[in-house]
């Protein structure tokens, strides 16, 4: 005994020397409108710790800013049996017997999962995280030719492509003797390529894409094999209950819609009229990849009876319900991938006073669940499958003024619209979603279905935004009229669009930028029979416009005026097509986000302090005004110093000449200083793509703490400031009322 232990040992040190040591990435996505983090684990949702405290990276955040979140973590499960044949003697000793026969012998059911119920989420070596990671990190393409990150073999205009395996008994890199994962006996001896996809279109900006490329690189085939998406969703807005403690977690609603073949999650009684919104998880669909032509397409049925099928399970965190327990071991797990609750007699219909299963899901509770597809036979070593599943999110339609515990049919009714749009996505050419090519639905005659073709809006407008004294002005060029859509092969450019965000929009608790944004003007072709016929004429420059520095040739131009210095006004031009007939779409717009800016008017630079001389507002300054929005924190203060010189040096002083604190201004570089910013303008997650601020040079927020970072007393304060070119000292006063 004490031998085998030893070799087994020794192979888990090769293993382990042979293997790169384990480093953690996580990822979040950024062009459309959920903020999903994925890692390089597999893992989806970042259990609210992590990057999400260190690196304020949301876990599933819908719409972005928003600060509701809508998932805790989630990962991949994959279940079967070993299978192999090996000979043996015949135990027919008969003269017309052979010597040998083959004898199938099956081991399991085996199940390997990324992630399972915890309160804390991921953590190495804990039991039921199962994979380890096979790349360093994650690797970013995207389809968006003015990306960083751009490459002709993109899918969406984000991909995230990472690989883990279930084939480690310990986390690699972590020393000797290694860390074992507890309980992993019996690997799969699978190896997984996940690719994300999301998008900014309007139309697909509500859901992100989950394929999984799973091969069996394992000696033995794969038997009865079932493939999951494990997930734990909470619906909850952070900006109002911080994400910890049983109250947080066990507000939940659940359920299934078979024709969307989608699990289902919304906050029921945890923070109703500021979580309107569903998070759905959707089955796709599954192939087998590997050969010249179109694999073989998994096409699920809808009866208990089916070979292949999807299977909705859900349990109660912690219960010991027979039927809503948390299942404990593989043949556990696998009896519930293997058969859904929803061909359980009592799904929909109860003897009284029984309850279906549908009703006691949708109560409160804090459930995790598993949305799983099978049976794929077998899985041969050396065979790849690709299963996909869709994260999809929602709002709430209100329109019956119903509470969010009834889940009525018209409530989910965006979510079933937005699923759509997923599995339209992922059926590409294969309109009509039964996995049979024709010659017609082929449109590059590659013998292969091409997946991820959506319709395209025109391109973004090249936009430039100027900041100045009470008003806004925004330029933009033609170039989105020459667009071409990848499905009618025509330009269909039609007009654009500009939006503003409504006044203070920043201020609220929780922040819902589109939902925010109002139509200000809208120009559209003349001569045609789309839209309004308006024609450019209001809006074109007399001639092109170029700037320094800027080689795009700028033909329209729209001003905002009258609008109230140092506010903070989100901006966004699009362009939008005349739709299509032929495919029943109306009018595609780009995305907002995709072209949206966050602007400050303010004074300009001041090239003569003596003829206008600095100041500050607000003045008198009161603490908690209207325009520092919701936050009680001090470092959140805000006053401008206004008029400043491109270049300056600004002091602030007590009247007895005490120094307060100090700052160096400079027009060409200045982003908003202060904590205020980081707080109420800043909605992107991508430090690769940061929000576009704009200014007007002239101004400079200050946070009304001392350079020691304390609090000031009310009162009045003095302060000078001095022009870096001109060495010009220019001096004023300001009041400070709590």
């Amino acid at each position: 005994m004490r031998k085998v232990f030893c070799l087994f040992f020794i192979a888990i040190l090769l293993i382990q020397k042979q293997a790169f040591s384990q480093n953690l990435e996580d990822r979040v996505t950024t062009q459309g409108n959920i903020g999903l983090t994925i890692n390089n684990l597999g893992l989806i949702g970042n259990a609210f710790r992590g990057s999400y405290t260190q690196k304020n990276f949301p876990s599933c955040e819908y719409p972005v800013g928003s600060s509701i979140e809508h998932l805790f973590q989630g990962g991949l499960w994959v279940g079967g049996y070993k299978s192999s044949r090996r000979r043996t003697v015949n135990p027919d000793t008969s003269s017309s017997a052979p010597d040998s026969i083959l004898v199938k012998s099956m081991l399991g059911p085996y199940v390997s999962t990324a992630a399972f119920d915890s309160p804390t989420g991921y953590s190495a070596g804990s039991p039921n995280f199962e994979f380890t990671a096979s790349s360093p990190g994650i690797t970013e393409r995207s389809s968006l030719p003015q990306n960083q990150s751009f490459r002709n073999d993109a899918v969406s205009h984000q991909d995230f492509i990472t690989e883990f395996t279930d084939k480690n008994f310990s986390i690699p890199g972590s020393g000797i003797p290694p860390r074992l994962i507890p309980g992993h006996t019996n690997p799969l001896g699978l190896d997984v390529k996940l690719e994300s996809y999301n998008w900014n279109f309007s139309f697909a900006n509500f859901f992100v894409i989950l394929n999984y490329k799973i091969k069996n690189t394992g000696l033995d085939t794969l038997d009865s094999l079932h493939v999951g998406q494990y997930y734990n969703a909470v619906l909850r807005n952070v900006s109002r209950t911080l994400p910890a403690g049983t109250a947080f977690f066990n507000k939940g609603g659940n359920g299934y819609l078979d024709s969307l073949q989608m699990g289902y999650v919304f906050d029921a009684i945890g923070d109703p009229g500021f979580t309107e919104s569903y998070i759905g998880i959707k089955f796709l669909g599954a192939e087998k990849l590997g050969s010249a032509c179109q694999g073989p397409v998994f096409i699920p049925a809808k009866t208990q009876e089916s070979l292949f099928k999807i299977n909705f399970q859900t349990w109660l965190f912690g219960s010991s319900d027979p039927k809503f327990f948390p299942p404990p071991n593989d043949p556990e797990r696998f009896s519930r991938m293997s058969k859904g609750l929803q061909y359980e007699t009592n799904w929909s219909f109860a003897e009284p006073p029984g309850e279906t299963i549908q009703s006691i899901i949708r109560k409160p509770g804090n459930r995790t669940n598993v949305l799983s597809c099978g049976n794929f036979r077998t899985l041969n070593p050396g065979e790849t499958i690709s299963v996909v599943f869709a994260v999809v999110c929602a709002k709430k339609d209100n329109t019956e003024g119903l509470p969010n515990s009834t889940d009525s049919e018209i409530q989910r009714r965006n979510l079933a619209a937005n699923a759509l749009w997923a599995q339209t996505a992922y059926y590409g050419e294969d309109a009509n979603g039964d996995g049979i090519l024709t010659p017609e639905e082929d449109q590059n005659s590659n013998c292969r279905i091409d997946r991820y073709i959506l319709p395209s809006p025109p391109d973004v407008p090249n936009t430039k935004v100027i900041s100045s004294n009470n008003k806004i002005d925004v330029y933009w060029a033609a170039n989105s009229e020459n667009s071409v859509d990848p499905i009618s092969k025509e330009k269909d450019f039609e007009g654009y669009k500009i939006y503003k965000s409504s006044f203070g929009f920043d201020m609220k608790s929780s922040i819902d930028l589109q939902a925010s944004y109002e139509l200000v003007g809208e120009w559209d072709k003349a001569g045609n029979t789309s839209s309004f016929n308006t024609g450019f004429t209001k809006i074109q420059l007399a001639k092109d416009t170029v700037f320094e520095g800027d080689t795009n040739q700028y033909r329209y131009k729209f001003t905002f005026p009258a609008l109230q210095n140092g506010w903070q006004h989100a901006i966004s031009l699009i362009a939008f097509d005349k739709g299509s007939v032929k495919n029943n779409l109306g009018p595609l717009e780009t995305a907002q986000r995709a072209n949206q800016f966050f602007v400050f008017p303010g004074t300009v630079p001041n090239v003569d302090q003596e003829a206008n001389k600095p100041f500050v507002y607000p003045d008198p300054y009161y603490s908690g005004a209207a325009w520092e929005g919701s936050s009680t924190r001090p470092e959140d203060g805000k006053l401008y110093f206004a008029n400043l010189p491109p270049q300056c040096e600004v002091r602030i002083f007590t009247t007895a000449g005490d120094l307060i604190d100090e700052f160096t201004h400079n027009a060409l570089t200045y982003q908003g200083s202060e904590s205020w910013f980081k707080t109420y303008s800043t909605f992107s997650q991508d430090q690769k793509v940061p929000d576009r601020r704009i200014f007007s040079g002239g101004e400079h927020d200050w946070n009304l703490l001392s350079k020691d970072t304390q609090i000031i007393s009310r009162g009045l304060y003095l302060f000078s400031v001095k022009d870096l070119k001109t060495g010009n000292i220019q001096t004023g006063k300001f009041t400070i009322i709590k």
